[in-house]
């Protein structure tokens, strides 16, 4: 099967070559996964400026990790999953920590209210726990956050998916996959 590759700066569209500096400006080097994505730069832009804007939203920075490795382990995506164990981990998080986000039981009520919405959210396809609501509401969060949560779920089932199409290696510190993926279950 043909699928978008790994792209370099040298290999990549003339029209990507400006987000490939920029990315490796802002990150210290290019991850495989913006170099899959690179493969359009309208898709690449469209993702950065996506990111950009939900940044500026109701979720820190820390709390925008736990939504993306919470929505990664729910669509079953490793080097995501990896990706942002790894950021969450410089952020602070034990392994057990990420795991917590990954698997639920995470001891802080806010991370935990965010991850588990987000995995429901992904794993019943939008069709989400009443309680699992109820708890985020709880936590002070209101409609414009859940509105913001699945951007961000959005966005990075985007990233998950074009990471499943494409075998993205990893260039993160691999962490442990469930011992059955959530699409063999």
């Amino acid at each position: 099967m043909q699928t978008p590759g790994v792209l370099t700066l040298e290999t990549a569209p003339e029209a990507t070559k400006p987000l490939f500096q920029a990315i490796t400006k802002m990150v210290g080097r290019l991850p495989n996964l913006y170099s899959v994505i690179g493969n359009s730069a309208i898709g690449l832009q469209a993702n950065l400026d996506f990111g950009t804007a939900l940044e500026k939203g109701n979720f820190d920075f820390k709390h925008g990790e736990v939504i993306k490795l919470a929505a990664s382990e729910a669509n079953a995506c490793h080097y995501c999953i990896s990706a942002h164990s790894a950021i969450l981990q410089s952020l602070g998080f034990s392994k057990e920590a990420t795991e917590q986000v990954r698997f639920g039981g995470h001891p802080d009520a806010k991370i935990e209210a965010i991850a588990r919405l987000t995995r429901e959210i992904v794993e019943k396809r939008g069709y989400p726990s009443e309680a699992a609501v109820q708890n985020f509401y709880a936590q002070g969060f209101g409609h414009d956050a859940v509105v913001e949560l699945v951007g961000f779920i959005a966005l990075n089932t985007m990233n998950n998916y074009l990471n499943h199409l494409s075998n993205t290696p990893i260039d993160w510190p691999a962490v442990a996959q469930l011992p059955t993926p959530l699409n063999e279950r």
